[in-house]
């Protein structure tokens, strides 16, 4: 993996109080974020963990991935593969059981009304049920109320399909194809891509990167597909996917109502956009300020993330020449920066005599598939959890987070779909005593945080 240069905020033309500011509010509101990388002039100027988030960790970056698998298109196009205006019916002749008639829209549907989320679904294919293996029939087999192109719909099972079209033109998963193409020239270190059932890159989900490797995407798209002096991808390309192609109002966030490219979101500030995913994973590109800012989060509500950038970062971005460095500033931010870390269950560390850690606590029912909770051999100092039949011992810090890694399989290559699974089997705990008889416990397990209580 290599690595983006460094400079500091003064040195090009940016308040640093105004990062200062920023990174304040993120921590003090506990706004969720993670990490968070400010790039001006393709160089980075302030990067923050909140521990025990690190730079090396691989982040899940939920729908974030389907800017990804759009940059895949328009390399397929490039090279000549296909248009955006070919019929996605005509890149799967057979999946459909001889007789069996699509309806009449599915016949008109075209690659670019389903990169633009116009592919005339009322309601969202769902072609993700469990124990369903056959994804793409599952899609094309979906009845199409409106005509295609005139109605906007968040369609994830479109971005599915996007990628089981570059697989079936080039025999990759779209991983594999942007490897060569994206990936490497990027300098990008470990990535790793969901597969469905079928061993297809999920395309719309599931691909995951450290926050300097985002940022890495963010100059690609900032230079219009070049990178270290090398034209990747057509500047026309990313002029067209990065442009706002649909209209969305119907967003409760004001920035999500800025119009919809390619996979990528329009934002507030003029000529802005931005890859977005989930919980605020954002791959942000503002060219008129020159800049790139690459976040990841756990946040409930993304549209506080992105208002502090607006209204604290950007007024302290100038247009101007260098200013001289303010070293004592400078030197405070990179301590503060160095302090981080995501809040710490706040109580007591001593029991009060109540012997909770004597009972195992079933925990089942939730997404992560944990099973079972219980203290080991009576100490306060380390739980025993079974996930999914696999039983794991994790320290547990008081004060503090304490990292351990869950006794699961390896997780190295893709994996078949797992909903909201986190790809890695890293994990950080802490707890205390929050009430008399309460202990809560909260986990960090990739991306997610939750808490546990034992009475």
């Amino acid at each position: 993996m290599t690595q983006l240069p460094r400079s500091t905020p003064r040195a090009e033309g940016v308040d640093p109080k105004a990062v200062f500011d920023l990174f304040r509010y993120y921590d003090e509101h506990q706004t969720g974020v993670h990490s968070i990388m400010i790039l001006r002039r393709d160089k980075v100027i302030a990067e923050g963990w909140w521990h025990p988030y690190r730079p090396e960790f691989l982040n899940m970056l939920f729908s974030m991935s389907k800017s990804f698998t759009s940059i895949a298109v328009g390399f397929a196009v490039q090279e000549g593969l296909l248009s955006i205006q070919d019929k996605l019916l005509s890149f799967f002749p057979g999946v459909l059981p001889e007789g069996a008639e699509p309806c009449g829209y599915m016949k008109e549907l075209t690659i670019r009304d389903v990169l633009r989320m116009a592919t005339g679904h009322v309601t969202e294919p769902s072609i993700e049920k469990e124990g369903e293996e056959q994804w793409v029939f599952q899609f094309l087999s979906s009845y199409i109320e409106k005509k295609p192109g005139t109605h906007y719909l968040y369609n994830t099972a479109g971005t599915y399909m996007l990628s089981a079209v570059v697989q079936r033109l080039t025999g990759m998963t779209v991983e594999e194809y942007l490897t060569p193409r994206l990936f490497e020239p990027l300098g990008f270190g470990e990535h790793r891509w969901e597969l469905s059932p079928e061993g297809i890159t999920a395309g719309g989900f599931g691909f995951n990167l450290c926050t300097e490797d985002i940022a890495k995407f963010g100059v690609f798209l900032r230079n219009r597909g070049m990178y270290d002096g090398k034209q990747l991808l057509d500047p026309a390309w990313i002029d067209e996917a990065t442009a706002k192609q649909m209209e969305y109002t119907g967003h409760m966030n004001i920035d999500s109502r800025q119009g919809y490219g390619y996979q990528f979101w329009r934002c507030q500030p003029e000529n802005a956009y931005r890859g977005a995913g989930a919980f605020a994973q954002f791959c942000i590109v503002l060219p008129d300020q020159e800049m790139v800012i690459a976040v990841t989060s756990g946040a409930q509500d993304t549209q506080p993330v992105l208002t502090a950038l607006w209204e604290i970062l950007l007024p302290g971005v100038g247009k101007g020449s260098p200013q001289p460095e303010d070293k004592q500033v400078t030197k405070e931010l990179a301590a503060f920066c160095r302090r981080l870390k995501m809040p710490v269950v706040q109580g007591k560390k001593e029991a009060c005599g109540v012997k909770f850690w004597e009972k195992a606590y079933d925990v089942s029912g939730n997404i992560l598939g944990l099973e079972r909770i219980e203290f080991c051999d009576g100490e306060e100092n380390s739980l025993k959890v079974v996930i999914k039949g696999k039983e794991s011992v994790i320290p547990l810090g008081y004060g503090e987070w304490k990292d351990a890694v869950l006794n699961t399989s390896s997780l190295a290559e893709p994996q078949p779909f797992r909903p909201l699974v986190p790809t890695d089997n890293r994990v950080s705990c802490c707890g205390a005593w929050t009430a008399e008889n309460v202990f809560e416990v909260r986990i960090i397990y990739g991306s997610i945080t939750f808490p546990v209580g034992c009475r």
